[in-house]
């Protein structure tokens, strides 16, 4: 069941993806009891310039950073609009999978044998309101891993995180990209 609380916290959609709001981020109890290795903003480009919603390298830069008391690396995906986020899918999902890589290679010898260490790094995804381009790129992701449709990809995010909002406009962005990435 769904309350209303908790569209402030993050939930997870993956074992290694979380989609949740910027609140989120500061909740250091739960990206320690989750193992969140990685914080990746989608934001607008305003915000970047200003240095709001986390995130250390934007779109331009390509670097990473860790500006959050947690000292959890982050990264942005920055766009000037919504309708540049079509651009940014595939970067968003080579950011979460080389991070998961990364982590996992770093963590394997570590877990061998021990049950309690889960090699892999986990990413929170989140926007502002982790309810709109955060929520669109996870279901972009979504869609290229399990191999399914947009309308299948916006089900799931929506199923996890009852409070996401596809507008029109980010339904019939993701309805473009899935033969994109098909090809």
């Amino acid at each position: 069941d769904w309350k209303y609380e908790y569209r402030r916290e993050a939930q997870q959609l993956l074992p290694h993806l979380f989609l949740g709001p910027l609140s989120s981020t500061k909740n250091t109890s739960f990206l320690q009891q989750n193992n969140i290795t990685l914080l990746l903003a989608v934001r607008s480009s305003m915000t970047a310039r200003a240095r709001l919603l986390g995130g250390g390298g934007g779109s331009g830069g390509g670097g990473g950073g860790s500006n959050n008391k947690n000292n959890i690396p982050s990264r942005g995906i920055d766009v000037a609009n919504n309708s540049e986020l079509i651009s940014q899918f595939q970067r968003a999902q080579e950011i979460i999978d080389s991070h998961y890589l990364r982590v996992f290679q770093e963590t394997w010898m570590t877990a061998r044998g021990n049950r309690n260490v889960v090699p892999g790094g986990k990413t929170l995804l989140f926007c502002e309101s982790g309810n709109e381009r955060s929520a669109v790129v996870a279901a972009a992701y979504i869609m290229q891993h399990l191999g399914g449709s947009t309308v299948q990809a916006i089900q799931m995010v929506q199923g996890r995180r009852f409070c996401v909002c596809f507008d029109d406009a980010m339904k019939w962005m993701l309805t473009s990209y899935e033969p994109i990435w098909k090809a």
